[in-house]
This record gives C-alpha cells, sequence and structure tokens, in this order.
C-alpha cells in the first residue's frame, strides 16, 4: 500500500453483533481502501461478506473503533 495516498475507505478493528447471536457476526476487521484499488470480499455462506458490505455502507458509531468513509 502507498501510504502516500489518501484512503477512500479505512475499517478499524470493526465487530458486529445481532441481538441474541451466540458470538460475533463479524469481529476485528480492518483494512483500508485507496483510490484505484480493487478490494475482493469471498467467503463461505453464512461468512459475513454481506454484514460486512452493509456495516460499511449503514455505519453507526458504536459498529467500529474507528471507521471512516471519505
Amino acid at each position: 500500500m502507498n501510504n502516500s495516498q489518501a484512503n477512500l475507505l479505512e475499517v478499524k478493528n470493526l465487530s458486529v453483533s445481532f441481538a441474541g447471536a451466540a458470538a460475533p457476526a463479524l469481529q476485528g476487521i480492518s483494512f483500508s481502501l485507496q483510490a484505484g484499488e480493487i478490494i475482493g470480499i469471498v467467503g463461505e455462506t453464512g461468512a459475513g461478506k454481506s454484514v460486512l458490505a452493509r456495516a460499511c455502507l449503514l455505519y453507526t458509531s458504536d459498529a467500529a473503533d474507528d471507521l471512516l468513509c471519505v
């Protein structure tokens, strides 16, 4: 990653839990995305890919230690 460019999306320590669930849907997810980069999210059914996308789009202040969308 070239640190001279600003991140378009930066996620740090994202965790998502649902009421009544025995375990978090996502825990400790961190990544950054810069202009021109492409990211792929892969995993088995139920792994949390859609939860990750929704958390980035529908961010609430208690969803992550630090989520910055520019």
